[in-house]
């Protein structure tokens, strides 16, 4: 293989780890917000129920379980879109590229 080869493989392969790193700062950056609010919206919730003199524990309990069930259907779908994107990632090159129209 040409040396030429070789220097443009290296650019690709250069390229794809640039791309990968991009994404998983994406996707850092967009559990840390999605993460982050509901933490708040929780604490949010929970303090204005405490507040409340009709409020208990059980309806307390009530809204915590709420906020489970909704952070681990996120954790799911995230778990099936990265599912996604790793297939499609090992497609024989197929996929995942970053062509230009």
């Amino acid at each position: 293989m040409p040396q030429e080869e070789f220097q443009e493989l290296d650019q690709e392969a250069q390229l794809l780890l640039q791309e990968v790193t991009n994404a998983e700062g994406l996707e850092a950056s967009v559990l840390a917000l999605i993460n982050g609010f509901d933490a708040r919206q929780e604490a949010a919730v929970v303090a204005a129920l405490s507040a409340d003199k009709s409020a208990d524990e059980a309806s307390i309990a009530a809204v915590r379980t709420v906020f489970a069930e909704g952070r681990a259907r996120l954790a799911a779908s995230i778990g099936r879109m990265a599912t996604a994107v790793q297939a499609s990632g090992s497609g024989g090159g197929q996929g995942g590229g970053t062509q230009q129209p």
